[in-house]
């Protein structure tokens, strides 16, 4: 991971559009007089390696506790991630990571990462940060508004009424060697919420 890692920020700082480039050296800078002296490139990569091994260490701790999975709860895809080997999930969750970081074009993120603003890499939403899944994120949350009450008895505390609404998710493809998220199709999930207690579920089916 630390390689992989390092590899990765350092392309994207190296083609970082200027202004933000020159903000994280500024950041780098700070107010030291003896950082004047030194290159970009050589800022960089002084600071570099706390910011990985940060990265990494949060990384593992969630493996640990069964906290990285790439697909939402309550689908196919995670029932199949949940039959993976710990080692098998933490390989394709970063996988799956080092990809969105690399590919993501919004730069904002990487500036926050860069500048050590991001505490823990795993609760990242990278939809917000490739321009096309924004957009479609924000088009898919104005669907909140369209929610139907139907008679549904909640699995939770039995209030006999639940909200239900479609909602746009992006849904992880299998193959035969891993699951990541197609960002160039989606589907329609359905979810619930109970009104009463805030139980909420999705589902690809009208069951729970």
């Amino acid at each position: 991971m630390v390689k992989l890692f390092t590899r990765t920020l350092r392309y994207r700082f190296t083609y970082l559009p200027p202004t933000v480039k020159s903000r994280v050296v500024a950041f780098y800078r700070g107010s030291d007089p003896i950082d004047a002296m030194y290159q970009d490139s050589t800022l960089f990569e002084r600071e570099i390696g706390p910011i990985v091994m940060q990265m990494v260490n949060v990384i593992t701790e969630r493996n640990k506790k069964g906290e990285l999975w790439l697909s939402p709860p309550n689908t196919e895809a995670r029932k199949l991630e949940s039959t993976w080997s710990s080692e098998n999930r933490l390989k394709r969750w970063v996988r799956n990571f080092d990809s969105n970081l690399l590919q993501c074009d919004d730069t904002t993120i990487i500036e926050r990462i860069l500048e050590h603003k991001v505490v823990d890499v795993t609760q990242v939403d990278f939809r917000l940060y490739f321009t096309h899944m924004r957009e479609m994120k924000l088009s898919s949350n104005m669907l909140e508004d369209k929610r139907q009450v139907i008679d549904k008895v909640c699995s939770k505390c039995g209030n006999e009424q639940m909200l239900r609404f479609s909602i746009k998710e992006y849904i992880p493809v299998c193959t035969h060697d891993e699951i990541w998220v197609n960002k160039d199709s989606t589907d329609y999930l359905v979810e619930f919420t109970c009104p009463k207690c805030g139980y909420r579920f999705q589902s690809e089916s009208w069951i729970e």
